[in-house]
């Protein structure tokens, strides 16, 4: 079975050091979210605090739900945003900085609560950010990693290198599919099953 999936679908990370350069790119990105939280001054910790007080009192009282349409929306645009990065040689800069802006904002949601409530702010913190982070980090690694391949065959072929073949094969575009299904699994996801785990969890801090 194993055999029969690296035959028939050609991961983009196969002999390429692209996945290194994205992981290294969304950890650098998550550790300055976490140490961003430690520059704010007192007004802007007040007014965090003040503004995460409001925001969870009103989840807990069941005045949030989230549009679905907008959720769907942004999950969408980091999908055209990784897809574009593929499409041109920039891409090879694009689309770790996509991933490292991504893991700042990530992280530093996740700090914010924890600023706020402590150890009891990391819950609704990993409901509200961690939960759709384990259905869009995968995808945005692989759309990512993909676009950073061919990314840097076109560099290669703007280099004078014609022969190149380019990557954008019927499995190239199957991934894009793909990814586009999580991405929009996430989205329901964030607007209908996780308001009620939010509230839920916030009752009872």
């Amino acid at each position: 079975m194993k055999r029969w999936m690296t035959k028939q679908w050609h991961w983009p990370w196969r002999g390429s050091g692209s996945l290194f350069v994205l992981a290294g790119a969304f950890l650098l990105g998550g550790l300055l979210g976490c140490g961003y939280t430690n520059l704010l001054g007192s007004g802007s910790a007040a007014a965090l605090s003040a503004y995460l007080s409001d925001y969870l009192t009103a989840v807990g009282q069941g005045d949030i739900l989230p549009p679905m349409w907008p959720v769907l929306w942004k999950r969408l645009c980091l999908l055209l945003a990784a897809v574009l990065s593929g499409l041109t040689a920039l891409g090879v800069l694009s689309a770790p900085i996509l991933l490292g802006v991504e893991g700042f904002l990530l992280t530093y949601s996740v700090a914010c609560f924890y600023r706020l409530l402590g150890m009891s702010g990391f819950l609704p913190g990993f409901i509200l950010f961690g939960l759709p982070a384990l259905l869009w980090v995968p995808a945005m690694f692989l759309l990512t990693d993909q676009g950073m391949v061919s990314s840097l065959a076109l560099f290669r072929r703007g280099l004078g290198e014609s022969r190149r073949p380019l990557p954008f094969t019927p499995d190239y575009w199957g991934r894009v599919v793909l990814c586009a299904g999580i991405l929009t699994l996430c989205a329901v996801l964030e607007a209908v099953v996780i308001p009620g785990l939010l509230c839920s969890v916030v009752r009872g801090i």
